[in-house]
Order: structure tokens, then C-alpha cells, then sequence
């Protein structure tokens, strides 16, 4: 029976059970009566809803009526309203009615519509309140599920926080990931019994690593599961994919009866980057939401993975040399910061730098890509040496670099150079060369206290220099002299960029005679200093420290113009001889500018100058540090129509095949040869062959360094058509040029 309009009414007078019942009758509601309180209650317990109104016609004040209420309003928190309809007005059974629970108290009215009325506002106020009811219970439903949807939302975004505030900093990779893992299977929602697996792929679509909720983290050369053995590429740009097959791949096979698997792909790109696999209880299945949660986890690790990448190429690039793998200057700068700031004793840190002699060389013959395969062979040489106390690093093109730490004693160091240096008696495989040599030189320098770390790789680059001088597998530990020395150049490079700028440079010229004739065919330009303090200097006390800076370039070009404006009056000085020209130094740097054709003709066309009244020279070692690069240079120049000499033939590299492709005009003997001649037969056979090889390929030859009489006399036995020494005259200013001094000449010290 429904109870959705249901009353029920406990018969205790029977003319007010008449009454009410005529007027249910009209309204057409059901009802049930009971003249029992006993059975009234069971009536109750029968019906599935609890009738909307209880009326009960009391005729006394003894009416059993007044219990069955109290039992009513105990048996339920949500007891129905109950109506007491008594025959007459009593004050006492009003009270009493209220008492025992009554909604409200009526006397019997006499007339059916105020019944009708009355019984049908209890009816509404009942369904009104049934309505309230169930409307707050389910507001209450409703809220406790946003609640609790919102504290798992907000415990999941802590956890990505929590991920992506570890991934900032200097955490790696792998502990980023495999905490997040671990703490991704401790959220409330996950099922218990579960595993993760997360794959992460690098650009190149290969698999960079694993990580297991259960294990370490694995990098590279990891196996995948089967179904992650193919290119991520071709992995479809879906982000969820569903499966509960029972593949008997897992390492557990027991298992698969047991699970599901669930697999989620992050495609960045058109690449996958990021693979979840999860392992759980066939029983259990994820929500809608909680597979999106999964989604943003996979999401989360795959930006972290990009992020950390991208880090670790900026971290490589900042800190390694990209040829090498080694580490580099900045990474050697800091380590080093990081010891001189600890306590250790005296001498226990030793910087030690290696320079390959000649490397050029390499790069010049069989061209830079294989100079670059040289210099990885040498690196995988020295990281053999590589200790838990030794850092390897690359400090510039043919320069590396080793930081030594906890040593006992300075010979440490030295046996430790010793070493390195014997790694290059094996010859290193060239595509060009079976075997090809190589050596080094090498620079100590050992830590101070309180010394900062530019100032140790200071030390040991001012050693360097020095080592260079000294030759083949030179070791040179650095001395305060050579501090002394380089804070001396840095002085001298100040004091050099305010000469440049105060116009504190002249030029003195040095003839050159004719020998057959002794006339003066020419002149050599020579710089000098007026310096303000120490007077006139010679281009040996500042030339070399200009070379080490680019102010070469401006007082070449000084040299160069000053010389063009007193080719008239050297001319006029040496008889006006035909032919006479000016040479002209050209330094290193300035071959390699690359608007020095330009800058020579400009100058040319200022000082109304012809092009070939000026000849200009080069050190065959300049020309040999990059030969090609020079002879377009030295074309280029010949082609303006310049004359070029090979200054210093015979002491630098050396090398027939250059005078052939270099366009040149003269060469010129270097000092150290000439101040031989008459105590040294193989030197007097050299110059010999020097001149005639001049001779032989059309060159004009130009003796320098004669200081006496007997080398011009062998000179010219020799067919040297030019000389040029102390013995004719010395570099003089321009009022002075044009006197030749022939008599004997004291001898200054020749050097090479």
C-alpha cells in the first residue's frame, strides 16, 4: 500500500472519527484507523514511509491517545505531525496534548469545511517539510562531494607542486623523478598493490631512461617493455590508452591474471617524451577524474623532463667544451674558487697547463677537421690520468689544463708533467700521417695563501709564455720574476695605448746598400719610442708586448704612413738612386686584418705614394700560422702592386714550397747566420745555399746583421746583392740617413 497520502487515525471518540472521516472521504485521502495503541504502533512499522499526518480523537482526559503520541515522537527523530481532535474546549487536555507531543490541538469543529481546512494545512506544512528535508540532504551530498573533490584536487596539486618545486634547483633528473614517483602511488586515491614505471625519451627518440616506484632509476641502454619497443614518433598523439591485457611480459607473470595496465603517452612535438605505465589490481578502475589527474602527472614529468634537458644542454655548454667533453675554463674558475676556499696545506694545489707546440701546423696541413680529431685523441689520452684529485679540463684551441689537489710535495706536480708530457712519445693516427708526433710544453703554478683563482691561472699562463721560449717538453713552475714580468708588460700596454694616442712613436730608417757598388739602394723602417721617462726605446722593449694586444695594428699602420711621408726626402738623402724603395714591417695581426688592403691604399692614396716604392715584410713564422690565409693576404697586396720580403729566412718554419707560393720579392738573411760566417762553416754553407736558392728562383737577396768587414767581403764572394748591418750604419732619423759610416764598427751581440 502507498503511503504517499496516508493518514492514520486512532478512533478513540466516534464522533470525531465520524466527522473526520466523512470529510476524508471527500478529499479522496487514505486512511486507516486503530482502536489499539499497540496495533497502532505496528501499523507504523508496516508502511515503507511514515504517514504524513496522525490524528487522534481523544474523548478523555484518560485517553490512551496521549501515550500513543509519546511513543511516536520517540521512535523517530522525523516523526510525522500528529493532531489531537477532542469533543470539547478543557484546558487541561489542551495542555496536555502538547505535552505528549502534539503538532496541534483542535476541538471537534461543526462544520466539515474547518475540518477540511485544518487537516488539509497540516497535509502541506508535512510535504512542505518532507521537501526541506530531502532538499538539504542532498544539498549535504552534494557539498560533501565538492569537499572531498576538492581536498583530492588540492592534495593532487600539492604533489605537482611538491614536483615541479623539486625539479628547480640542482636535484637531478633521476631523484626528481624517482621521488615523484613514490610519492604519486602514496595519494589517497591510488589503489594499493600498485607500480609505475615512468620512460622518458631525448630529442633523438631514444630512450633516455627509466624509473621504477619499486627501484632505481636506470639511464640509458634500458630495456623497455615490449610494447615501448618502437620510435616514440610513431607512438598515435593520444594521451590515455586503457588496456587489461594479460601479456606475460612482466617479470612477475603470477601477476598478470591479477592486473590491469594502464599506459599514458605525452607527445611534445609530434615525439613522445614521456611514457607512464602503470600496474594495478584488475579489481580496481579509475575514475574519469583520477585518469585525468594521470594525465597531468605524465604531463608534469614530461615539462620537467624538457626543462631539465634544456638545463643540462646549458649546463654542458656553460661548463664543457663541446669537441672535447672536457670541462672548461669556467668550469676549471669555479672548482678552483671552491678549494681556495677550504683550509689545505702549502703547496697542496698545483695548476698545471699544457700547450701543443706547433698545432697550427696541423690545422694548416690537413685542415681543421682533422685537427679536431687530433685534439679529441688528445683529450681521451689525458682523461686516462683523470682522478678523484685531478680535474682535466681544455682551456682554449691547443691549450688543456690540469687543477691538482691534496698533494704532499711539490715534486707531485712535476712527476705529474712528467707523465703527461710521455703520453706523446706514441705517435697519434692521422688520416694523413701514420704516425704523427706531437709535443708539449708545460707551466706549474702553486696556490698561495689567500690567493684568488684568476690569480693562479695567471701564474700559470705567465709560465706558459715563458715555456714556449724554452722549447720542446719545457716545464716551467711560475716564480714571482715572472709575476714581476707580466705586471711589467701590463704597464707597459697602458703606457703603450697613451703613446699611441700622444703620438709618442718616430721612425728610424736603416739603409740598405748595393754591394757591388755600396750605394744605397733602400731602407728599412724601424719604430722607436720617445718615452716620456725613459727616453728613446728599441722596438725589442715594447714590440713584443704589443703583439700580445691588438695596439700592434695602429702603430703598424703609424710605421706604415710615416714611411710613405719620407720616401721623398730618403730619397733625395741617398742620390736618387733608381728603384729605391722603403720595407716596412707587416705584424702578425695585421695580416689577419681583414681591411688592410684597403687601410695600405688609403694611406698610399693620402701620401701620394706609389705602390711599388714600398716593400713590404713578413717572419716566415707569421706567414706560417696560417698559410693560405697569408697568401691570399700577400696576393691581394702584390696585386696593388707592394713588393714583399721574407724577413728571417732560415729560422722559422722553414719550407721551400713557401717561397713558391708566397709572391714574393726579396728574402732576407736572418743576423744570426751572417754573425757565423767566419767561425762556423755550416752556417756559411747555409747562407750560401740561401743565396743561391734566391738567385735560382729570381729573388733578390738582402744580408742583415753585417757588422764587419770580413762578412762583407764573404758576402760578396757569396753574390749577395744587398746588405744591410751596423757596419754600413745604424737605424738613424731622417736628417741623418744617407751617411755611410765604413769604417770598423765595434760588433754588438748577434742573437737568433
Amino acid at each position: 500500500m502507498s503511503s504517499a497520502d496516508f493518514l492514520l487515525i486512532f478512533d478513540d471518540d466516534r464522533a470525531s472519527f465520524d466527522a473526520v472521516e466523512s470529510v476524508l472521504s471527500e478529499i479522496k485521502i487514505d486512511f486507516s484507523t486503530e482502536s489499539n495503541p499497540v496495533q497502532a504502533i505496528h501499523t507504523l512499522h508496516e508502511y515503507t514511509q511514515v504517514p504524513k499526518l496522525i490524528i487522534i480523537c481523544c474523548h478523555t482526559i484518560a485517553s490512551p491517545g496521549f501515550a500513543l503520541c509519546e511513543k511516536i515522537q520517540s521512535l523517530d527523530h522525523d516523526a510525522p505531525p500528529v493532531l489531537f481532535i477532542i469533543p470539547e474546549h478543557d484546558e487541561n487536555t489542551v495542555l496536555k496534548c502538547f505535552e505528549a507531543g502534539a503538532t496541534d490541538c483542535i476541538v471537534l469543529p461543526r462544520n466539515k469545511e474547518e475540518l477540511h481546512a485544518r487537516i488539509s494545512t497540516h497535509l502541506k506544512h508535512r510535504s512542505n517539510s518532507l521537501f526541506c528535508s530531502l532538499y538539504t540532504e542532498h544539498v549535504q551530498e552534494v557539498l560533501d562531494k565538492r569537499t572531498n573533490d576538492f581536498l583530492q584536487d588540492r592534495n593532487f596539486y600539492d604533489y605537482l607542486n611538491d614536483l615541479l618545486n623539486n625539479s628547480i634547483g640542482r636535484r637531478s633528473f633521476a631523484e626528481v623523478l624517482q621521488e615523484g614517483l613514490d610519492k604519486l602511488l602514496k595519494l589517497h586515491w591510488m589503489p594499493e598493490n600498485c607500480r609505475a614505471k615512468l620512460f622518458t625519451y631525448n630529442a633523438d627518440c631514444a630512450l633516455f631512461g627509466e624509473c621504477c616506484s619499486s627501484g632505481e632509476w636506470t639511464a640509458e641502454n634500458s630495456i623497455a617493455p615490449e610494447f615501448l619497443c618502437r620510435e616514440p614518433s610513431s607512438v598515435p598523439p593520444k594521451t590515455l590508452c586503457l588496456t587489461n591485457t594479460d601479456s606475460a611480459a612482466h617479470d612477475t607473470p603470477q601477476l598478470d591474471l591479477l592486473c590491469r595496465r594502464l599506459h599514458i603517452s605525452i607527445v611534445h612535438e609530434s615525439k613522445t617524451d614521456a611514457f607512464l605505465y602503470l600496474e594495478f589490481p584488475r579489481e580496481h578502475s579509475f575514475s574519469t577524474m583520477e585518469h585525468c589527474y594521470l594525465v597531468s602527472v605524465t604531463n608534469t614529468l614530461g615539462s620537467i623532463f624538457r626543462h631539465k634537458s634544456a638545463e643540462a644542454n646549458l649546463h654542458r655548454q656553460l661548463y664543457f667544451d663541446s669537441l672535447t667533453r672536457l670541462p672548461n675554463r669556467k668550469s676549471l674558475e669555479d672548482r678552483l674558487a671552491e678549494i681556495l676556499q677550504e683550509q689545505w696545506p702549502a703547496s697542496s694545489v698545483a695548476l698545471c697547463f699544457f700547450d701543443l707546440q706547433k698545432f697550427n701546423m696541423i690545422n694548416d696541413s690537413f685542415g681543421r677537421k682533422e685537427g679536431d680529431r687530433i685534439l679529441q685523441s688528445v683529450a681521451r689520452r689525458l682523461s686516462a690520468l683523470k682522478r678523484s684529485n685531478v680535474l682535466i679540463t681544455r682551456l682554449g684551441s691547443d691549450t688543456f689544463g690540469a687543477l691538482l689537489t691534496g698533494l704532499e710535495f711539490e715534486r707531485e706536480a712535476r712527476h705529474f708533467v712528467k707523465t703527461v708530457q710521455q703520453l706523446f712519445d706514441q705517435p697519434f693516427r692521422s688520416r694523413y700521417m701514420p704516425n704523427l708526433y706531437l709535443s708539449c710544453v708545460a707551466s706549474i703554478a702553486f696556490a698561495e695563501r689567500d690567493c684568488q683563482p684568476n690569480e693562479l691561472i695567471q701564474d700559470a699562463e705567465a709560465a706558459l709564455t715563458v715555456a714556449k721560449n724554452l722549447g720542446p717538453r719545457s716545464c716551467v713552475t711560475f716564480n714571482e720574476g715572472m709575476h714581476a714580468q707580466a705586471q711589467k708588460n701590463l704597464r707597459t700596454l697602458n703606457q703603450l695605448q697613451k703613446a699611441i694616442e700622444s703620438k709618442q712613436f718616430t721612425v728610424h730608417y736603416q739603409p740598405i746598400v748595393h754591394s757591388p757598388t755600396t750605394t744605397i739602394a733602400g731602407a728599412e723602417a724601424l719604430v722607436r719610442w720617445n718615452h716620456p721617462k725613459h727616453g728613446l726605446l728599441l722596438p725589442g722593449a715594447f714590440i713584443p708586448v704589443a703583439e700580445t694586444s691588438k695596439l700592434i695594428v695602429p702603430i703598424g699602420e703609424f710605421v706604415f704612413r710615416q714611411a710613405c711621408l719620407d720616401y721623398p726626402r730618403l730619397k733625395e738623402l741617398a742620390g736618387s738612386p733608381d728603384n729605391f724603395t722603403l720595407n716596412v714591417n707587416l705584424a702578425a695581426a695585421q695580416l689577419n686584418d681583414l681591411r688592410l688592403s684597403r687601410k695600405i691604399v688609403d694611406i698610399l692614396h693620402e701620401t701620394q705614394r706609389e705602390p711599388q716604392d714600398i716593400k713590404l715584410e713578413v717572419t716566415e713564422t707569421d706567414t706560417a700560422r696560417d698559410p693560405q690565409k697569408a697568401a691570399r693576404t700577400l696576393h691581394a697586396l702584390r696585386e696593388i702592386g707592394l713588393k714583399i720580403a721574407l724577413d728571417d729566412f732560415g729560422t722559422g718554419y722553414s719550407s721551400l714550397s713557401r717561397l713558391i707560393d708566397l709572391p714574393l720579392d726579396t728574402l732576407k738573411v736572418d743576423k744570426c747566420f751572417v754573425s757565423e760566417l767566419n767561425n762556423n762553416a755550416q752556417k756559411r754553407r747555409l747562407v750560401d745555399l740561401i743565396i743561391s736558392t734566391g738567385e735560382q728562383l729570381g729573388l733578390n737577396v738582402i744580408a742583415e746583421g753585417v757588422e764587419n768587414k770580413t762578412q762583407v767581403t764573404a758576402l760578396f764572394n757569396m753574390r749577395c746583392t744587398f746588405i744591410q748591418g751596423f757596419y754600413y750604419s745604424r737605424p738613424v732619423a731622417v736628417p741623418q740617413f744617407g751617411i755611410l759610416n765604413c769604417t770598423n764598427v765595434p760588433p754588438e751581440p748577434a742573437h737568433c
